[in-house]
């Protein structure tokens, strides 16, 4: 007796939840292209006609390629290692043919290595097969002019919806056509008219990087074991640092600021973590790697040490063709294992070392304020260079490579290509020049500007501002009052004409200059930042406790559609975070599970998860339902005072399945899987889930 091993349709939906979500379909989709050996690969999104294309120049694929695209979770390709286009292999899961889906239900694909295909898929029908091995796809020969491949998808209105918000925030659009660490591969996402590319990239060239507040660059290669600290083009410090593992390569390049408040605004949106600060970008096998804990500029704020040099961006390059590498579903995280954990180990102790180093010089730069006066006494009128040379501070690192040049009453320190002039005091100091006599009776004062302050914090929504009230008082040469209709005012560099600044709904910062040109003493300019933040509010469950689960909102509300979520709330909040992470964890879980048990119990949405049984798949159904119909969201727009555009920003399904299937690692997993960040993004997202519940059952509008 013989028989045959079948397997029905329902196997695509099960492994197609190793892509949680539409961002890491497209990547997979990118990868397949750079594997390809593609020069160019070019996403278009086209939200009118709900069409997402992908188009790229690679080798195409012939009649035994196409099966292997159908071989699903079978690759011929092994990860990290160099191909035939010279580039570190990405793919190696046969996870490709099921990304397509993420997206929608029928996909066309055209592609030409020697000879053109074409042939198309329709999800539905695939799954819906007792038997999938039975299902046969037509390939037809069609003519195509170049070489490669296209792949046309009909999004769903969900994903069509999903993909136009997420592409309308910069930082978001820029993973993406900056995905991979290679000049040679261009990336273009065309969204309806508008057109990015990865070329033309001069934000991602350090050196180019607000160059007035660079104090150090650093480089670390793995095959020279040296930390290489620079100052403006100088090398100032080397360092060995060990590095002898053979499993892996690194090549860390990094650019130190030394900012003013809110000076790092103008640094490109790529380079800053979830919490809005900046930080490195990593990048495994030329691939970018969305993690913000491998390598933290704010490790010693966590470790509560001082020696802290947090403004930091750069490259965190790896490089390895180990199988011990590997990823989490949404590649934010590596699976533990003895190479990755070496590597987080490294990165740990590389990161603390040079933040020990950098510390050491920051006293002194990137200003150079080495120098005991600001004018040499007389003593040194007669002084030669190595007496000279004793006006340099004791504790200055560098002083033997300052050089001294002095030219009568003026001496010239410089190093790192940066000098300094120093005037010796002389005899004659002091005494007033006859032709100057009587000049102090005409001598015209500074013009000035004075604000009320010059940083001001504003909560959302803000009432318009009218910026004129920020001037405290002004001044011209003659000490005369200037008129305001007198003094220019820009925000982020445009005239404001009226003065008056606009509501604004979202939190940002904006950059106001008041400037006055004097008729006699010329131009005078003042700056005031003006920083405009999300409050926060607690959600008030029986006089709650506001800790980590709050609302962005300076608004009370009551949720009463269960009272355990009031309890598990109240007890959560009560807690310190550090050393109860587990506890916080599972209980955050239970929150979302105790939620949607209330839905499931309540008459309005008997049917809402039919034949869905996982939790993070059913939050998302809830998140989906809700974001379905635009008065649901102002109606809970409207109960919690949260922005409508806010709002429909927190509830983004793709983030809550991830986030929700973290906890569900952590709580069974130990909490390797689950940082502190993460619990507290946990818990932000319960904070909104919960009142999303609570208005779902108790509101007589969304039904």
């Amino acid at each position: 007796m013989n028989t045959k091993i079948r397997v029905s349709g329902n196997i695509i939906s099960e492994l197609s939840e190793k892509i949680p979500s539409n961002i890491i379909a497209l990547n997979e989709l990118v990868k397949n292209s750079y594997d390809a050996g593609a020069k160019k690969v070019t996403i278009k999104l086209d939200s009118k006609n709900k069409k997402l294309t992908i188009i790229d120049d690679g080798c195409g694929m012939d009649e035994k390629e196409i099966n292997t695209l159908f071989h699903i979770s079978i690759s011929t390709k092994k990860y990290g290692e160099l191909n035939e286009h010279n580039r570190y292999t990405q793919g190696s899961k046969g996870l490709g043919f099921l990304a397509v889906f993420k997206f929608g239900e029928h996909v066309v694909w055209e592609t030409k290595k020697i000879r053109g295909f074409e042939f198309s898929v329709d999800y539905s029908d695939l799954i819906s097969k007792d038997d999938i091995s039975q299902y046969q796809v037509n390939i037809f020969e069609k003519d195509i002019e170049k070489q490669g491949t296209k792949i046309e998808i009909d999004l769903s209105e969900y994903n069509a919806n999903s993909l136009i918000k997420y592409f309308s925030q910069a930082k978001n659009y820029q993973k993406i056509i900056h995905a991979f660490d290679d000049n040679k591969f261009i990336i273009e996402l065309q969204i309806d008219d508008k057109l990015y590319s990865s070329t033309n990239a001069d934000y991602l060239i350090l050196k180019n990087c607000l160059p007035e507040n660079q104090m150090y660059y650093v480089t670390y290669k793995s095959i020279e074991q040296q930390i290489k600290f620079y100052y403006n083009d100088n090398l100032i410090h080397c360092e060995n640092f060990k590095f002898s593992s053979n499993l892996y390569s690194l090549n860390i390049e990094l650019m130190i600021f030394k900012f003013k408040p809110y000076g790092k605004y103008g640094i490109n949106r790529l380079f800053y973590n979830p919490q809005d600060e900046l930080t490195p970008l990593i990048y495994i096998n030329s691939n970018l790697f969305v993690n913000y804990e491998l390598f933290d500029p704010n490790i010693n704020a966590k470790n509560k040490i001082g020696k802290m040099l947090n403004q930091m961006i750069g490259y965190i390059r790896i490089i390895s063709s180990n199988p011990m590498i590997s990823f989490n579903s949404d590649r934010t995280q590596f699976l533990q294992n003895e190479l990755t954990d070496e590597i987080k180990d490294f990165l740990f102790k590389i990161n603390l070392q040079i933040q020990e180093i950098g510390y050491k010089f920051k006293k002194y730069l990137p200003d150079l304020h080495y120098l005991k006066y600001d004018e040499l006494p007389q003593a040194y009128q007669n002084s030669d260079e190595e007496q000279l040379k004793n006006a340099i501070k004791d504790d200055f690192p560098f002083k033997d490579e300052v050089t001294i040049k002095k030219n009568r009453n003026k001496v010239t320190y410089s190093v790192f290509g940066k000098s300094i002039d120093v005037n010796i005091l002389g005899a004659e100091k002091g005494k007033r020049d006859p032709k100057q006599k009587g000049h102090t009776e005409n001598k015209k004062n500074p013009a000035f500007i004075k604000i009320v302050q010059p940083v001001e914090r504003i909560p959302i929504p803000s009432e318009q501002i009218d910026l004129g009230t920020k001037i405290k008082e002004a001044k011209d040469s003659n000490g005369n009052d200037i008129n305001i209709d007198n003094i220019d005012i820009k925000v982020d560099g445009a005239i404001y004409k009226d003065k008056i600044l606009s509501s604004i709904v979202v939190p940002c910062s904006k950059i106001v200059q008041f400037s006055y040109n004097d008729s006699s003493t010329g131009m005078v300019i003042e700056q005031l930042t003006l920083v405009f933040y999300q409050p926060e509010t607690k959600v008030d469950v029986s006089e709650l406790k506001e800790y980590l689960i709050t609302l962005p909102t300076n608004k009370s509300y009551t949720v009463n559609f269960n009272p355990t979520v009031g309890k598990l709330v109240d007890q959560i909040n009560s807690l310190e975070l550090k050393g109860y992470e587990e506890v916080i964890a599972c209980s955050l879980r239970a929150i979302f599970e105790i939620s949607v048990d209330s839905i499931i119990k309540s008459p309005k949405f008997d049917n809402i998860f039919y034949n869905i049984s996982k939790l993070e798949k059913r939050v998302v159904q809830v998140i989906t339902y809700i974001t379905s119909e635009k008065h649901f969201i102002s109606e809970i727009s409207n109960k919690t005072s949260i922005d409508y555009s806010s709002l429909v920003n927190m509830l983004n399904p793709g983030e809550y399945e991830e986030a929700i299937y973290k906890a569900h690692l952590g709580a069974h997993k130990s909490d390797t899987y689950l940082s502190e960040y993460d619990i507290i993004r946990l818990a932000r997202m319960a904070g909104i889930f919960i009142i999303v519940v609570n208005e779902m059952i108790n509101n007589p509008s969304i039904i």
